[in-house]
């Protein structure tokens, strides 16, 4: 199974702005829920891979167009207490996609298929100054590969975490040493295992790991996992449940910046939920 094959590709339409501190006019609460229905997820299209940025006032998320013919990074911005209508990010091309922040709001990651990339199934990870909306000059990041490098993301000690795909199309999830920018750690088990696990989110602090996983004991295609930190490991990755996945494909996780609503992907489509109570559970019924 090609675990990229859900990156589908669908229009690009314009959304309607909403007054909100998300564009959705309702918060979640413990079930999943569309996310910004009829706003940022429509019926006609594919998306993936949603980044706030810190200052809550940006908003970028991945499609793929057929207008365009390839990935795009399209972004929201809130602005005079509404959201204005997405757009495709001005300073970056089509093939750009899975966009994130540093911590700090001065970095933009982003996966992208220029060169050196080889072709639409290569990819490799770059960054650029973010300032308020405008971008400085891309730079290819250094421990880059002939392998193929997809979903960066930074945390407050300097870490950056990422999935490298093998020529089998295994991902497996990478560390690089803000020490040691040019060279990346592929991280243990329980983390990694012969299967595929890709697309990490990890919180600012480093306290737990969300990613997508076509491990055993799953309920669909790609399931989400959470591992959680106890000093320098991490622990047993835990299914985050059916509530959650689901017999399609789970993907793209990424916690709100005050870690209080998980948002992710199932088969192109944004999904949401409150986070707090299902982090206190599984953490109670799994201890380290």
């Amino acid at each position: 199974m090609n675990v990229r094959s859900y990156l589908v590709s669908m229009l690009v339409w314009p959304i309607s702005a909403l007054a909100s501190p998300f564009p959705d006019n309702q918060l979640p609460g413990d079930a999943p829920e569309l996310f910004a229905e009829g706003v940022l997820t429509l019926p006609e299209r594919h998306e993936f891979r949603l980044f706030i940025h810190p200052d809550g006032q940006h908003i970028l998320f991945s499609i793929f167009s057929r207008e365009a013919k390839g990935y795009q990074i399209l972004a929201s911005r809130y602005d005079e207490q509404k959201w204005s209508a997405v757009e495709p990010v001005p300073f970056l091309q089509v093939g750009d996609l899975e966009p994130a922040f540093s911590p700090d709001g001065q970095w933009l990651y982003f996966t992208s298929q220029r060169p050196p990339a080889r072709g639409t199934e290569d990819a490799n990870l770059w960054r650029m100054p973010w300032n308020d909306g405008k971008g400085g000059e891309p730079e290819l990041m250094p421990f880059s590969s002939q392998q193929s490098e997809w979903v960066a993301n930074a945390t407050t000690s300097g870490r950056l975490y990422f999935a490298r795909f093998d020529q089998q199309d295994r991902g497996n999830i990478f560390v690089v040493e803000p020490t040691k920018d040019d060279h990346a750690k592929k991280l243990a088990a329980p983390v990694n295992t012969e299967y595929s696990d890709f697309e990490p989110f990890v919180d600012a602090a480093e306290t737990l790991m969300l990613f997508s996983s076509n491990r055993p004991g799953g309920y669909g295609e790609t399931d989400l996992y959470v591992s959680f930190k106890q000093g320098d490991n991490w622990q047993t990755p835990i299914n985050l449940g059916n509530e959650i996945n689901s017999a399609k494909g789970e993907y793209s996780p990424f916690l709100t910046n005050d870690g209080r609503y998980l948002i992710y992907s199932r088969d192109g489509d944004f999904y949401w939920l409150s986070f707090t109570a299902l982090r206190k559970r599984l953490q109670s019924d799994n201890p380290a």
